[in-house]
């Protein structure tokens, strides 16, 4: 599939970080990406009074609720205030800056519900209770409807939210791999970290600690230094962003090998990848690989 670069505006105020606004010249979307508790930055933004379609997530539960409004933020406002909802810890919600039409953002929310639910015991579990009834479209309204629905495709890929990129059955679940708070899966020798995956990035504090001790420690220290600039270069081609003290990928990273991807993930200079990536059911890579190669 060709990649799509997203250009990123990072809006940050004096305490809180994180809000982010992509926008894909293609399509006439915006697309606002922001933790649950900056919604407060959005107050004064006018496009997030707009009507429009907004996706609810927890990533690590793998939890999505789907909704639609007319008006965004205080749609949203009534979300975090409701005790049933507060397992979600990330919003997404799609807007234009020509209001999209009452018919338009229903049947949105009625598509992607449809997407979701059908693929629940694939990939995200969905969170809503009832399934919209379908939305008669006018003859008129179609096209506008399908190219909104192939702008938020693309979002929803490239941010690791879309069903499409989800794994298919219980045997691609056996073989994605966790360590931290990072997925990835082992293939033809390398080892790939999946976008959505996101480290803690404490490189500069390790190794200027390194720097301070005896010169035994130089080839950690210069190991260090390139996993850092590996990673840098990842945020400069936009396949990676910095969020507070956290790196989080974009999209997928394929690496030499699961023990230098466990390396990067852990800011460590050596650490035994075949043994800390394990799936679902708690198997290292050592015992779906390379004990059955032996085995067999």
């Amino acid at each position: 599939m060709k990649e799509i670069k997203i250009n990123t505006l990072i809006y940050t105020s004096e305490n809180r970080f994180g809000l982010k606004m992509h926008q894909i010249n293609k399509y006439p979307l915006f697309c606002f990406q922001l933790p649950r508790d900056v919604l407060g930055e959005l107050k004064e933004e006018k496009l997030a009074q707009k009507p429009g379609i907004y996706f609810l997530l927890n990533r690590e539960n793998i939890n999505i609720y789907i909704g639609q409004t007319d008006n965004i933020f205080e749609r949203l406002k009534k979300h975090i205030k409701d005790k049933e909802k507060d397992w979600f810890d990330e919003i997404c919600f799609f807007v234009t800056e020509e209001d999209m039409s009452l018919t338009n953002v229903n049947y949105l929310e009625y598509h992607y519900i449809s997407e979701f639910k059908k693929n629940e015991n694939k990939a995200w579990r969905c969170n809503n209770n009832q399934q919209p009834n379908k939305p008669k479209l006018g003859r008129f309204e179609q096209p506008d409807v399908d190219a909104f629905i192939e702008g938020i495709d693309c979002y929803l890929l490239a941010l690791n939210i879309s069903t499409k990129n989800q794994l298919s059955d219980k045997t691609s679940n056996e073989h994605t791999f966790s360590f931290k708070k990072c997925k990835g899966r082992y293939k033809n020798g390398k080892f790939i970290i999946l976008a959505g995956s996101s480290f803690i990035d404490k490189y500069d504090s390790v190794i200027q600690s390194l720097d301070k001790h005896c010169k035994r420690y130089n080839g950690q220290m210069e190991r260090l230094k390139m996993f850092q600039g590996e990673i840098n270069n990842l945020i400069l081609d936009q396949k990676a962003r910095r969020n507070n003290n956290n790196i989080e990928l974009i999209y997928d990273w394929q690496i030499n090998s699961p023990s230098k991807a466990a390396a990067i993930v852990a800011c460590s200079y050596a650490i035994n990848g075949w043994t800390v990536w394990k799936n679902y059911k708690g198997k290292s890579l050592d015992d779906m690989y390379r004990k059955n190669i032996d085995n067999n």
